[in-house]
């Protein structure tokens, strides 16, 4: 039968004293951080607990062996008071800056709220109620001397005891080189952390704190591109400290809403392209080779599977040409010539070639009057027959002018002009290129608009003699 053996627990119990006793008679023992341990936690973390579970666990082993600690993670106190009226409690663990000035701040409250405790004998009760067991024992040793010191007295030494040497500089310089987070935080959150910390180096450490219009700078130097922008933008006129993180906040929260719903807008247009899928290098290699520039030289282009129609022959071009047909759709009496032709070529398929039957067949479909063609006798009469069967508005014209028997399409070109009275964006014209003039020639109504200069036209200059130019500008 295996015996138990009496073992010292594995975590020192506190010994509660009379007063405490006195005090709590009600309140138990609050349990541990249950980070205690990266394996789990115990159902019960209670020194107590803790005590009775090596019992069983020896209990339930024969062997004399003992096992190895196992590794914990440091474990930060934490504050009990769950009434404002009742007697804080400070469980074991490490105690930072932050968390002694917590511990003060709830030592306060319970002044305030229990009309039975002065600041004579605050400290009497709060000091008791220290769960980390070298701070009990501290307390037990000095209970005459702690039970008559102040708050303020109590919470300095208490502070030389569990606080680090120089951890005010450390935190001044963490308020003194604090950013604000590119994303995730507010102004507003990261504002009031700076200001808590500041808070903690006033009350304990005073000649560290910063004043506000130092914490001021602080602030405005660790704020983020885009909101220090909008403040250089925009300053804010308001010099209290308030006052200002008041008006930067709005800022901050405006350029968050804009930023969100910019991205709204982003999220609901379609994807134009697919993203492009990053391959490793095993499918790199496995892909096939891209053929060289030599192979892709010597290689004749694919044969388009669709048949193209035939050309035409002289005698078909003569044959549109004469019935006002197009080149391109090869269809007669159509209205428009190849320049200008919307359809398509016709089907290779079922073309065939172009007859006079096929002219009069769409001459009579389309209500036209059938052309001729006519022999001519003299060059002067060629020009007119030609002018009289394949150009139907020749003979609107006026008197003074004849139409060509064979027309070209002008060259245009767009270009934009500015000059003195242009003030703002260049305009646009549309300009005819001409080879055979040996000036350019621009309308008066554009120098007018553009403000330009002018100048005289020499006397020499002759060749514009059938234009009303008067007078010339220089163009660099």
């Amino acid at each position: 039968a295996s015996t138990l053996s009496r073992r010292t627990p594995s975590t020192p119990t506190p010994l509660r004293t009379r007063l405490g006793a006195k005090n709590h008679p009600s309140v138990t023992t609050a349990p541990a951080d249950p980070q205690t341990s990266e394996t789990g936690s115990l159902s019960d973390s209670s020194p107590e607990s803790v005590h009775l579970s090596n019992l069983a666990s020896d209990s339930d082993s024969d062997s004399d062996s003992t096992m190895a600690p196992l590794a914990t993670k440091p474990t930060f106190a934490t504050i009990t008071h769950p009434k404002s009226d009742r007697c804080p409690i400070l469980e074991a663990g490490i105690i930072t800056p932050e968390i002694l000035y917590e511990w003060r701040r709830a030592c306060q409250k319970y002044q305030k709220n229990c009309k039975e405790r002065t600041a004579d004998d605050l400290v009497s009760y709060v000091a008791d109620e220290m769960r980390e067991p070298i701070l009990a024992k501290w307390y037990t040793a000095s209970q005459t001397r702690i039970d008559g010191l102040k708050l303020d007295a109590y919470i300095a030494e208490l502070g030389t005891l569990v606080l680090e040497k120089g951890w005010q500089g450390k935190m001044r310089r963490k308020v003194l080189g604090a950013k604000m987070a590119l994303s995730g935080q507010t102004f507003a959150d990261w504002a009031y952390d700076i200001q808590n910390t500041n808070a903690i180096l006033s009350q304990a450490a005073a000649t560290f704190a910063l004043t506000d219009a130092d914490l001021k700078n602080v602030l405005d130097a660790g704020l983020t591109e885009t909101l220090q922008m909008d403040l250089d933008t925009e300053p804010v006129l308001s010099t209290e400290l308030n006052a200002w993180i008041a008006e930067v906040k709005q800022r901050d929260d405006r350029l968050k809403f804009e930023a969100l719903r910019m991205q709204q807008v982003i999220d609901s247009q379609p994807t134009k392209s697919p993203a492009k899928v990053k391959l490793s290098l095993a499918e790199r290699l496995a892909l096939p080779p891209k053929p060289s520039l030599a192979s892709r030289l010597t290689t004749p282009p694919p044969k388009d599977p669709k048949a193209k129609c035939p050309p035409l022959t002289n005698g078909e071009k003569a044959l549109l040409d004469l019935h006002d047909g197009c080149r391109r759709c090869r269809k007669f009496y159509i209205g428009h010539r190849t320049l200008n032709c919307d359809g398509d070529f016709p089907d290779a398929a079922t073309y065939r070639t172009l007859t006079q039957a096929d002219a009069e067949a769409q001459a009579a479909a389309r209500g036209k009057t059938l052309k001729t063609k006519r022999e001519p006798t003299a060059v002067v009469h060629a020009s007119k027959n030609i002018l009289d069967t394949d150009y139907e508005e020749s003979d609107s014209d006026r008197d003074g002018y004849v139409t060509p028997p064979l027309t070209v399409p002008h060259l245009y070109a767009d270009i934009t002009l500015s000059g003195p009275s242009i003030s703002e964006f260049p305009i646009s014209v549309r300009s005819l290129l001409d080879i055979g003039c040996p000036s350019i020639v621009i309308s008066d109504k554009l120098v007018h608009q553009l403000g330009l200069r002018r100048f005289p036209l020499p006397t020499e200059e002759d060749n514009l003699s059938s234009l009303s130019c008067l007078h010339y500008r220089n163009h660099r």
